[in-house]
């Protein structure tokens, strides 16, 4: 994850699958909706090794000061938006 996210900021782990990136001065939302298809892509190459195994990502964002202006509030809009992409890839 910390490679993906390189110097543009920091990977940190939560808990259990879960992980958060914290993006430093992105200049666009274009930004860093082409770093999560990166990061889903890389997921993908990864997971293709895994023979059978089938294993998912899923990802959400929030951005400062628009959805929220500390930790908490952030996390809770990437959580919802992180729910909604897997509530939308259960029904494909």
């Amino acid at each position: 994850m910390q490679e993906s996210v390189g110097e543009r900021g920091v990977a940190a782990r939560m808990g259990g699958d879960e992980f958060i990136l914290i993006i430093r001065r992105s200049p666009s939302a274009q930004d860093i909706q082409e770093l999560i298809r990166y990061i889903q892509d890389e997921f993908a190459r990864y997971t293709a090794r895994c023979g059978t195994l089938h294993v998912g990502i899923s990802i959400g964002a929030s951005y400062y000061p628009a959805d929220g202006t500390d930790g908490q509030a952030l996390i809770n809009v990437a959580d919802n938006a992180m729910f909604e992409m897997k509530r939308s890839q259960a029904h494909t």
